[in-house]
């Protein structure tokens, strides 16, 4: 493997997957060996030093109160090396804009250059599964957000966006979300070969696969109702004389504009809501601010 971490993970799980499920390693290896790699063997082989506990790298941050918050693994038909899943929370506004749901999540990406080593039939059927999960528990509240890497696309011609996944993407569309920025016939990719940190993933499409899917009173807000864009572009941090972005990813912001809920006391008009949703490279966790 001449020290290719990848080579060797990919190995292990196409060839040793059977061998790792029955031997039950703990979360904290195998993250420390995902993590690590060659140069920490010896480190994880201690259990002392070991104590990288696996999580999804999810964090979700609100300027309302949060309750009834839940971190839950989307289900697998057999035991796996990874896990992915979500957090879903009850957002109470304390601006007279109701109840709302919200997640978010990192969903199942395509495997470039590699074999799909996974549980399912394919990278795309595990990315309908997660895309089913994460749907139907959010459920039919009539205000929700669905925030996260889901790593499928539109596409959109006038930008060179191709299409990823595409019948995962439209699977939210039939739910009554959508995606307001990747519904503009302007948007740009948020995973773009242009990307400098893409060099090592050899990205060779450009792909908004970042979303911040909404459902305001039962349907899809109106786009007169919503502002979208993309952030977080600017190549603004210094390392081994380059200046790079942020992210491997850009981010997304939407604001939206919502009746006030009808039980507020007595008041009427609107109120104001801002989400955004940014996948941080240094620590692979999904960061969202409401």
């Amino acid at each position: 493997f001449q020290g290719n971490v990848r080579l060797l993970v990919s190995c292990v799980l196409r060839e040793c997957r059977q061998e790792i499920t029955q031997a039950r390693l703990k979360p904290q290896c195998v993250n420390c060996l995902s993590n690590l790699g060659f140069a920490g063997l010896q480190s994880c082989a201690n259990e002392t030093q070991a104590q990288h506990e696996i999580t999804f790298g999810l964090l979700l941050l609100s300027k309302h109160p949060l309750y009834n918050a839940t971190a839950k693994e989307f289900p697998l038909p057999s035991p796996s090396v990874y896990s992915r899943g979500y957090i879903q929370a009850e957002m109470k506004t304390t601006n007279g804009g109701g109840l709302w749901q919200v997640a978010c999540t990192h969903l199942y990406p395509r495997v470039n250059g590699a074999t799909y080593s996974g549980v399912y039939a394919s990278a795309l059927s595990e990315n309908q599964n997660n895309t089913w999960v994460v749907v139907n528990a959010v459920g039919n509240s009539p205000r929700a957000v669905i925030m996260g890497d889901m790593n499928h696309s539109p596409a959109v011609a006038a930008t060179n966006v191709q299409p990823l996944f595409k019948s995962n993407y439209d699977y939210f569309v039939s739910s009554d979300y959508c995606s307001p920025y990747a519904r503009r016939s302007d948007a740009e990719c948020t995973f773009c070969k242009s990307n400098p940190l893409n060099v090592v993933t050899n990205s060779s499409e450009n792909t908004i696969v970042d979303h911040v899917f909404m459902r305001v009173d039962g349907t899809c807000p109106s786009s007169k109702a919503t502002t979208a864009r993309r952030i977080f572009t600017e190549n603004t941090v210094s390392y081994k004389n380059q200046t790079l972005p942020l992210s491997d990813h850009y981010g997304i912001e939407v604001s939206v504009t919502v009746a006030r809920a009808p039980q507020t006391q007595g008041k009427s008009g609107s109120v104001h809501f801002t989400f955004s949703s940014f996948l941080c490279v240094l620590s692979f966790s999904l960061t969202l601010f409401i």
